[in-house]
């Protein structure tokens, strides 16, 4: 067995007055990761925090979604978006508002008064398509140098999948050895390029949604219930923990593992680029 002798570093964040976490995806992994963090809401505002939610996804609820999805008979005909909405505030008195809309880059955020104040936004991705993820690699790229922005992505396969988490899209990140902090992340779409591709297929018909691949067999019942629990994580980390120890992580169901994408020197360089580079403080000065 190997030993990694790295020095690890890890991300620590400072507490904000507000966060506001867009869930773009009300899917099969989003509309399970929806619960998840209705959760977390509820619980920090106990403590008295500030904390908002937005759903944001166009579709609407078909019958091939009960059951494989976290809706029911009664939700058929409703926006996914709405009706998830809707459960949630009615479930724990919530406000998490509804963007019945598709997702593009120049979309606002629907809390602009907290806009000039201490806050922290979260864009949490549950999609499963190459142009939402261009949309929200443009969104979090044009926004990355005027406010605290984070980006959760997930996405899985018929028995795998993967949760990255970061904030870069273009830049550099430093490391301080003296301490082990790193003052941001390589984004999603620096760690994973190929999220950004139109999936190539072998048979000439439409890309298969999650509940329809499902029906099929072509996906397990219980991966995206998976993915929302490892990308809810995430999330947490950020808004309770305030620190990122990794800034992946890579799971299965069959056979059953996981692994996660430690934040060290040689691993963050294997995303060097003409857009992404890396760079180490000397002694205890930190950005």
């Amino acid at each position: 067995m190997q030993i990694d002798t790295s020095q690890h570093y890890r991300v620590a964040l400072k507490p904000v007055q507000h966060t506001i976490i867009m869930l773009v995806g009300a899917g099969g992994t989003g509309s399970a990761l929806a619960i998840d963090l209705a959760r977390l809401l509820y619980h920090i505002r106990e403590q008295g925090q500030s904390i908002h939610m937005q759903i944001i996804d166009p579709d609407v609820v078909e019958p091939k979604n009960v059951g494989r999805q976290q809706f029911s008979p009664f939700d058929v005909g409703q926006k996914k978006a709405v009706s998830m909405a809707e459960r949630l505030n009615l479930w724990l008195g919530l406000d998490v508002m509804a963007v019945p809309e598709p997702f593009d880059a120049n979309m606002p955020v629907m809390m602009p008064e907290y806009r000039n104040r201490s806050v922290r936004y979260i864009l949490v991705g549950a999609v499963d398509n190459h142009q939402a993820r261009t949309a929200m690699r443009d969104y979090i790229k044009s926004r990355q140098n005027s406010g605290d922005w984070w980006w959760v992505d997930a996405g899985n396969g018929e028995y795998t999948g993967q949760v990255l988490v970061g904030n870069i899209t273009a830049g550099k990140v430093s490391l301080n050895s003296a301490f082990g902090l790193i003052n941001g992340l390589p984004a999603p779409s620096v760690q994973m390029p190929e999220l950004l591709q139109e999936e190539e297929t072998a048979v000439a018909e439409p890309q298969l949604d999650c509940a329809l691949a499902a029906i099929r067999d072509e996906q397990s019942l219980n991966v995206n219930r998976l993915m929302a629990v490892y990308a809810a994580q995430y999330v947490y980390d950020i808004v309770v923990r305030h620190e990122l120890t990794t800034m992946g992580a890579f799971v299965s169901l069959s056979p059953p593992s996981a692994n996660s994408r430690s934040i060290t020197k040689q691993s963050l360089e294997r995303f060097s680029s003409a857009d992404f580079s890396v760079e180490v403080l000397k002694g205890g000065v930190y950005k």
